[in-house]
């Protein structure tokens, strides 16, 4: 339906890019030329975390989704993503992302999988991974953090 697109990174739909118009197309356009892709998730908006079975400072990382609370699988897990979680929670950094279910395994859904953080991030709801809910992993496989012992902020 679709030839000669092109996109700036800025439009919300395809439909917003440039093109010949539907159904318009060149002689060399067929369904060997077709386009695809695919798309990583992003979190929408800010997401409640928490860490469980734990000490002060690590445990087993779950996040509130769809009024329920899940874990995250470790593919891809490493201390970028970490680094997100415990600020996110007032410290001030992790000193280890853990996982194969270091803090036990978890229980209902395993709701992220190839979380994908800079590091920079303030809230995991700006970094990528494969959507709510679609992951291959079991509890087995559930995520844990080990923070600094002291928070960022202290209220007294």
């Amino acid at each position: 339906w679709l030839d000669s697109v092109g996109c700036t990174g800025r439009e919300s739909s395809i439909g917003e890019c440039y093109h010949s118009g539907l159904g318009v197309h060149s002689s060399t356009c067929n369904h060997r030329r077709a386009a695809g892709v695919f798309c990583l998730g992003k979190i929408s908006g800010k997401v409640s975390i928490k860490i469980v079975n734990s000490t002060n400072v690590g445990g087993r990382l779950v996040v509130y989704y769809n009024n329920t609370w899940g874990t995250v699988c470790d593919e891809e897990w490493d201390i970028k993503d970490a680094n997100v979680v415990c600020r996110m929670l007032g410290f001030h950094h992790a000193i280890d992302a853990k996982s194969t279910a270091f803090f036990g395994e978890g229980a209902g859904p395993v709701w992220l999988s190839n979380l994908q953080c800079s590091g920079n991030e303030s809230d995991i709801s700006e970094c990528s991974h494969s959507g709510w809910g679609l992951q291959n992993c079991g509890h087995n496989r559930d995520v844990g953090v080990a923070c600094t012992a002291f928070p960022t902020s202290i209220s007294v």
